[in-house]
């Protein structure tokens, strides 16, 4: 039997290893040696919400699948040969009986799983055959269940597990493979039910006696996507304890255990201990960056974010936030060269979030840092760039052309605007205003009347047609225009200067 035992070791796909497609995960551009997490900052620089993070808790559209490094931990040997004992490896202070009229049965299964390639379906048959009688042993039904996992049809398989357990309640091994069965569904579709399944299933066998640290960990996994944080603490304290060999994956849950709770401090010198281990994980380091962020101790979540790109795990992603920190923290040209980092690694990407970013710089005054940015986009990204963004990255060369005085630069600009977008209200306008600046009041009237024709700036254009025809003391053409104006939308500062247009029109009469 021992040389039978053997074979199905190496035979059985272990739960949370098979081949049943891609396991959901987090969404991320750094190698694959690293758990990604996006690091938002905070404040004006953020440059929009960081991608889902591995640790999350549920949402609104459920649990989030499970961390990356829990794969670590099942794919690992240890892991494994634990799975492959659950199954083989009898309890017997915990186990159901075969019954004598069951025996033959029992036997021809492990003959037929004992050869070297077995037959699965086969097996499946001579099981299921036996499991059909109103009193079959829950051996069977456990049997039937590691036949379908290794098939992976795993909603059949928690079926027959449920069944063994509900016949044989201190069967032990039967709760562990349902437990990790509805585990390893969670990884492949991230339900609720599946992880508070498993979450129940592993604290049963706990219960009855279940001492591995895998299975700790898993049910901390479980009850931190369940948002019972305090019980995630727990169960991670109890698999870092007595599954060493997996202590860095079960501590960074413990780590994550902690932020969730709010207890940051904490978090963070878990993550210090772990980082001092092993300096070159780049997970650990992100990790403790999405913590420090939380904690305002920016400085340190932009060192954190060096050295991840330091280690060669900064995805642009990365580098953006990166920049957002740096513009949160004043440091405007580092901010820019994060930025310039993050569009080398992928220039043909939409520029939307970069152009932002040096509207941001404009609105704090740093003009030259997004100059630099604007020049470093146009250079990379010229002939790659989408209608959008080339539409907004012309803009904001427009809007700092303004910003520094440079008139004739931002007309420029705003008629490639108009080549590309003539309908372009907001350019309308505003050439229509450089032309009355520079007193060539035809052309102004034309951009004011071209704007007027677009329902959403309708009103300012003929306020600023008005405008216009008031410095050319024509007030009785300018009134018309102002009152059309108030119809469309009533402003005060509008109605006042009518009533002034009105007023200079009476004296102009006498």
């Amino acid at each position: 039997m021992k040389a039978r035992r053997n074979l199905l070791v190496l035979s059985l796909p272990l739960l949370g290893c098979c081949a049943t497609g891609p396991t959901p995960v987090a969404k991320s551009g750094t190698p694959a040696t690293a758990e990604s997490k996006e690091v938002a900052a905070p404040g004006p620089a953020q440059q929009g919400t960081a991608a889902a993070q591995d640790q999350g808790a549920p949402t609104s559209s459920g649990p989030q699948p499970a961390p990356k490094w829990v794969k670590q931990v099942q794919q690992s040997d240890a892991y494994q040969k634990q799975v492959a004992e659950n199954y083989l490896i009898a309890a017997t202070d915990v186990e159901p009986r075969v019954r004598e009229d069951e025996r033959e049965q029992y036997i021809q299964a492990q003959d037929l799983l004992g050869a070297a390639k077995p037959d699965y379906d086969k097996v499946l048959q001579v099981v299921s055959a036996a499991c059909a009688g109103q009193s079959a042993s829950p051996q069977f039904h456990f049997l039937k269940g590691s036949i379908l996992v290794i098939q992976n049809k795993r909603s059949e398989a928690i079926t027959a597990f449920e069944k063994a357990v509900k016949d044989a309640p201190n069967f032990r091994r039967a709760w562990t493979a349902l437990a990790q069965a509805h585990f390893v569904a969670a990884q492949e579709k991230p339900t609720t039910e599946h992880f508070r399944g498993a979450a129940n299933a592993f604290v049963k066998s706990i219960e009855l006696g279940e001492r591995k640290g895998a299975v700790y960990g898993l049910l901390g996994v479980c009850h931190s996507r369940l948002n019972n944080h305090l019980a995630a603490e727990g169960a991670f304290r109890n698999a870092a304890m007595l599954d060493p060999e997996h202590g860095r994956e079960w501590k960074m849950g413990l780590a994550d255990s902690f932020q969730k709770q709010g207890r940051l401090a904490e978090s963070v010198a878990v993550l210090d201990s772990l980082i001092a281990e092993q300096p070159n994980k780049i997970e650990m380091w992100m990790a403790q960056a999405e913590v420090l962020v939380k904690m305002n101790q920016l400085q340190r979540a932009v060192q954190n974010l060096e050295m991840v790109d330091r280690l060669g795990g900064a995805s642009p992603k990365h580098l953006d936030n990166l920049g957002a920190l740096y513009a949160n923290l004043g440091m405007h040209d580092l901010a820019v060269d994060a930025y310039s980092r993050a569009i080398a690694r992928k220039p043909s990407a939409d520029q939307s979030g970069h152009i932002q970013a040096a509207r941001v710089l404009m609105s704090v005054d740093a003009r030259a840092a997004a100059g630099k940015l604007i020049e470093f986009i146009e250079a990379s990204c010229s002939t790659g760039l989408p209608e959008k963004s080339k539409l907004e990255l012309l803009h904001a060369k427009a809007r700092l052309a303004a910003l520094n005085g440079a008139d004739d630069e931002q007309a420029k600009a705003l008629q490639k605007i108009l080549e590309v977008q003539p309908l372009d209200g907001a350019a309308l306008l505003s050439l229509g205003r450089y032309f009355a600046r520079k007193g060539k009041k035809v052309e102004a009237i034309t951009y004011f009347q071209r704007a007027a024709g677009l329902p959403e700036f309708e009103a300012d254009a003929k306020v600023r047609h008005a405008e216009v025809l008031v410095s050319e003391r024509n007030y009785a053409e300018a009134i018309p225009l102002l009152r059309r104006a108030q119809e469309i939308q009533d402003r005060e500062h509008v109605k006042k200067y009518l009533e002034s247009v009105e007023r200079f029109a009476k004296t102009k009469a006498k």
